[in-house]
Order: C-alpha cells, then structure tokens, then sequence
C-alpha cells in the first residue's frame, strides 16, 4: 500500500482508515460528526501516514456551496 493516498469520507471511528495506514498508505479520514472524530482521534493518537479531519470544522464557504448559475 506504500504510496497509496486514500481519502476515508464518513470514517466514523477510523478503523479502516487506520488499517490502511498500518500498510502503508497515506490516508485523510473525514467525518462530519465531531462525536466521532474525538473518538477516532483518541483511539489512534499517534498513528503514522493517517490524518484526522472534522468536516463540522470546515470554514462555512466549504460546507455551504451554491449551485452554479443555470444549473439545475
């Protein structure tokens, strides 16, 4: 999995993103549920090529996108 980049969308606890860390992969693990992130962080503190993000953090212009103009 060396030099594989994943990106965990809804990863809730982790744990696959986690998994696929341990083999080598570089993974970003997101979850909307801060709950969740708090968990996921506090069971892999230290956990080498895996990244935590809290989508609930995200600035508002990323969370709340308007449809462009003529779209349906």
């Amino acid at each position: 999995m060396k030099g594989l980049r994943v990106l965990d969308l809804g990863s809730g606890l982790s744990r696959h993103a986690a998994r696929l860390a341990a083999l080598g992969a570089e993974v970003t693990a997101v979850d909307v549920s801060s709950t969740q992130h708090e968990r996921a962080v506090t069971r892999y503190p230290s956990s080498s090529g895996l990244r935590f993000v809290c989508a609930a953090r995200a600035p508002a212009h990323r969370r709340h996108r308007t449809p462009l103009s003529g779209s349906a």
